[in-house]
């Protein structure tokens, strides 16, 4: 429960920095793509191993600071991966031009799947106002099915590139 209470109170955290930060300018005017890397450790299987898989995720810029998109994560295949299938709705938040937030909510085998996240993006191109280039790493904690305990989820580090317009 101590947890629980742990990752709650940071989230409310997140929420309150992001609720008075200056709007910056998200990476996704109106649309982006993400392909890339994800690395995770699963805490939920028994062996606890570190589990790989691929990402890719279409964005839309929804406010200066906001986006949204569908991210889809390939993990490895079998009965109890170290790191499952997610598909996922990813709400992306922008509290400074390099750093921000993310949540995500959607499936993973048949269950309900979420996770919640921060990103740094240390090297941005922008060219002509109309096309932008990222380099993004992320550290999210995602949970194949969120009617397990909080503290059986994967701890899971990537690292994107994103071309967007």
């Amino acid at each position: 429960m101590k947890r629980v209470k742990v990752l709650l109170l940071a989230a409310a955290f997140l929420f309150a920095v992001g609720a008075t930060a200056s709007a910056q300018n998200a990476e996704t005017d109106i649309f982006g793509i993400e392909l890339g890397q994800v690395i995770g450790y699963n805490f939920d299987n028994d062996n606890e191993e570190v589990g790989v898989g691929q990402l890719m995720g279409i964005h839309f810029g929804m406010t200066e600071d906001m986006e949204v998109g569908f991210v889809f994560i390939s993990g490895e295949g079998g009965v109890n991966p170290d790191m499952p299938d997610f598909s996922l709705v990813r709400m992306t938040y922008f509290l400074q031009e390099m750093f921000g937030f993310q949540l995500s909510t959607g499936s993973s085998g048949g269950n309900v799947a979420g996770g919640l996240g921060v990103f740094s993006t240390p090297i941005r191109r922008e060219f002509n106002d109309v096309l932008t280039t990222s380099l993004r790493l992320s550290v999210d904690y995602l949970m194949d099915d969120v009617t397990t305990a909080i503290d059986e989820g994967i701890l899971a580090l990537s690292i994107t590139g994103k071309i967007a317009f």
